[in-house]
């Protein structure tokens, strides 16, 4: 590895550790194991990141974390996520079930709010990146472990890791591989996203798979190839091959591929549904289950359109499950308002960024559609602050750039 990502103080070192510990949703699996509380690892995290602050302030004269202008937006509004969740919190049941979905809410903020302030270093970036390529290859070793040797899931057949539910596993592992490719030599890219690939795959999550799968499609489209017709060569490639893939997943060609090898006599009812065995994977029970929840969710968010139903609805309506869709879930608990304050964050989140970190930002699009706790996922938050201070970085080194040209040419 380059000295330049190797980690040159104690405060490189720990937040190397606490990236690779909450990207891996280790905090949960010891409190599954051991009942050490995540709250915890909060707590330690935050003192880290205010005694940072602190030296850095004293040192400087200012905080690092208010100079770039994306990370100030994205403070704002997870600021504003807190009033929001306590506005909906007196809107809904106030239950007990509420109040945890409350603090679950206050975590996230504050992990935001820790990783922006450790985070915003151009150097330390870089350093982040390089601990995201050891955390994709943490996950992929114990998803294939996961697969082979039920240790960790809680669906049997499918692996997940630490994160226990499987379609979580898929949507991190996702996300971190884009954080973690530019990281990799570039000659061993594309065998990184490939083995990334295989783990999501073991994951048997159908929505997953649409994740990596367009996170590969636009990487191909965004290559750094000068060449127009190299670059539409390569995202002509991708988009086939990603297609072509979604096509043996969703209607059988690859189950029926699989169960005639050694990886078969892994394979159970619910995973050789969800390869399409037998039929289309998107006409088995679950996707029935979620047409259902979608009319479910219009029909309650009809009972109060502008404001919705309150913090933590979902979690105790008449379904034994949510809606699986973020986009629903705000618009059932906050109305109107809550979608708007939602789509605020994606908008945020776009136009911020560009090139691979717009890829992030589409795939946590995507993964929206899908799931209901996208915001209760520390691996989400991290994510999010990583590509905000990423692209100031890029646009800060952008800057610098223009204006050496302008003084040379002076």
């Amino acid at each position: 590895m380059k000295a330049a990502l190797l980690p040159r103080s104690p405060m490189d070192a720990l937040l190397i550790g606490f990236v690779i510990w909450f990207g891996s949703y280790a905090p949960d699996y010891v409190f599954r194991t051991h009942g050490l509380k995540p709250l915890y690892s909060y707590f330690a995290l935050i003192g880290l990141s205010i005694f940072y602050s602190i030296a850095r302030g004293a040192a400087t004269g200012t905080l690092d974390i208010l100079r770039e202008r994306r990370i100030r937006w994205f403070l704002a509004w997870l600021l504003a996520y807190v009033a929001y969740g306590a506005l909906t919190f007196q809107e809904g049941s106030q239950s007990d079930v509420a109040v945890q979905v409350l603090i679950t809410l206050i975590e996230m903020v504050m992990l935001g709010f820790a990783f922006s302030a450790l985070m915003v270093n151009h150097r330390r970036l870089r350093l982040v990146g390089a601990a995201f390529v050891l955390l994709a290859f943490f996950d992929i070793v114990i998803f294939v472990l996961d697969f082979f040797h039920p240790t960790f899931s809680k669906t049997p057949g499918r692996a997940a890791g630490f994160y226990a539910d499987p379609n979580v596993a898929s949507y991190a592992l996702s996300l971190i591989m884009l954080c973690a490719v530019e990281s990799v030599p570039r000659r061993l890219r594309w065998l990184f996203v490939l083995a990334c690939g295989v783990a999501v795959l073991l994951t048997f999550s159908r929505s997953g798979w649409i994740v990596w799968g367009v996170g590969v499609a636009w990487m191909g489209w965004q290559s750094e190839s000068s060449s127009g017709i190299r670059k539409f060569a390569i995202a002509t490639a991708c988009v086939v091959l990603g297609l072509g893939f979604l096509v043996m997943v969703f209607f059988g060609g690859l189950g029926e591929l699989l169960m005639n090898t050694s990886i078969g006599n892994y394979l159970d009812a619910n995973t050789l549904a969800r390869l399409g065995v037998g039929a289309s994977s998107l006409s088995n029970r679950s996707a029935d289950l979620h047409r259902e929840e979608i009319w479910y969710s219009f029909s309650q968010f009809s009972r109060n359109p502008l404001f919705g139903n309150g913090l933590g609805y979902v979690y105790e309506w008449e379904l034994p499950v949510g809606p699986h869709d973020v986009y629903l879930r705000f618009l059932v608990e906050g109305g109107l308002c809550g979608l708007l304050f939602y789509l605020l964050l994606m908008a945020l989140l776009w136009f911020s960024t560009r090139g691979i970190d717009r890829v992030l930002v589409l795939q946590v699009l995507v993964a929206s559609f899908f799931n209901h706790n996208i915001l209760e996922i520390p691996t989400v938050i991290m994510v999010m602050t990583f590509l905000l201070a990423r692209a100031g970085m890029r646009s800060h080194e952008q800057r610098s750039e223009i204006l050496a040209l302008r003084n040379n040419f002076a």
